[in-house]
């Protein structure tokens, strides 16, 4: 009989029942204290260091690292192993049928697979789980839903057999939680980013079927459900006229109008600087000679700071960048203002 399916048992003396369980009890004290030893080392696993936050959370990440390559041998060590039942049931009805044709064996294991696919199968080391991910940082459902089932049967089984299958969660699946508890709060935080994530792409297919790229797609991602028509709708007429996507966010977030937004657009196209400068502009604050400043002026910010120029500098939410062209920007206001003041004088 295959390790998948159970065994008859012959009757047991009292004696022998007794001494077996003793036996099985003792296996779940131990399993139990082990688990009880990895949440020990999990939270104080650095303590009485000096490591820095840096050397902690490298070493976080290189034991989430060796799990993981623990778990991805492991299931290629599954999946040679002939006596697992879904290799079985792989090779008689997917890979090899007629090498298997009137076997009697056959009724057993199609049994233990439909057995398993409906989630009757307990399977404690996970043996027949899915991959985690489909992509980095990207979970697979199926694994979601498959563990789900196995936390479901876990619960109503036995203390040993929870513990067993919280130390197979504790050794080779860093992304979740090794107790009970944890487990159903992980499976549902995970659940509920995978129906978000969905939701998401869902509403970014229609909002680039309603005509718009996906850079507008995915700003209006984040606007709120009652606002969403009107402002596809402004963004559909801004794209329609020719104006880039960045003149067009800019002019809607403010409510202006198509004639300010399509200066602002010029702007951009001509010059490659920021919106807020074309915006400068429309409303008259800086005048060319301004704009030409600019230019030369941050062209030189790009040309000092390379690629640093749009990196957030330490201690402060603005890049170098966007910190001289304020700058910069704030002077020539102040230049055009005083010079309209000593002109209506």
């Amino acid at each position: 009989m295959n390790k998948g399916m159970p065994k008859p048992q012959p009757n047991k003396s009292l004696n022998q029942q007794f001494r077996e369980g003793m036996f099985f009890l003792i296996i779940a004290y131990f399993f139990l204290y082990v688990v009880g030893q990895f949440f020990e080392f999990l939270f104080h696993p650095f303590t009485n260091t000096s490591a820095t936050p840096e050397e902690m959370e490298k070493r976080i990440r290189e034991r989430i690292l060796k799990k993981q390559n623990a778990r991805i041998r492991r299931m290629m060590r599954f999946h040679r192993d002939m006596n697992d039942p879904i290799v079985q049931f792989h090779l008689r009805f997917v890979n090899e049928p007629g090498n298997y044709e009137g076997d009697p064996d056959n009724s057993i294991y199609k049994e233990w697979f439909n057995e398993w696919r409906n989630g009757n199968i307990i399977d404690t080391e996970m043996r027949c789980a899915p991959q985690v991910f489909l992509k980095p940082k990207k979970m697979n459902s199926n694994f979601l839903d498959y563990l789900k089932i196995q936390w479901d049967l876990h619960k109503k089984d036995s203390a040993l057999k929870r513990g067993l299958f919280c130390r197979i969660i504790s050794k080779y699946y860093p992304e979740f939680t090794p107790t009970m508890n944890g487990l159903e709060e992980d499976i549902a935080q995970y659940e509920a980013e995978i129906t978000e994530s969905r939701l998401r792409n869902e509403l970014s297919d229609e909002i680039q079927r309603f005509g718009l790229p996906v850079e507008v797609a995915s700003y209006l991602m984040d606007v709120p459900v009652e606002e969403l028509h009107d402002k596809a709708s402004a963004f559909k007429r801004c794209i329609e006229k020719g104006y880039g996507v960045d003149a067009c966010i800019y002019g809607i977030e403010r409510n202006l109008k198509d004639d300010m937004i399509e200066v602002i657009h010029e702007v951009i196209e001509n010059t490659g600087l920021p919106a807020k400068v074309g915006y400068a502009y429309a409303k008259q604050e800086i005048d060319i000679k301004g704009i030409e400043y600019l230019s030369n002026q941050m062209s030189f910010v790009l040309e000092s700071y390379g690629e640093n120029a749009f990196e957030f500098i330490a201690g402060k939410n603005v890049t170098p960048y966007d910190e001289f062209l304020e700058l910069y920007l704030k002077e020539l206001k102040g230049t055009k203002a005083a010079k309209r003041l000593c002109e209506e004088k």
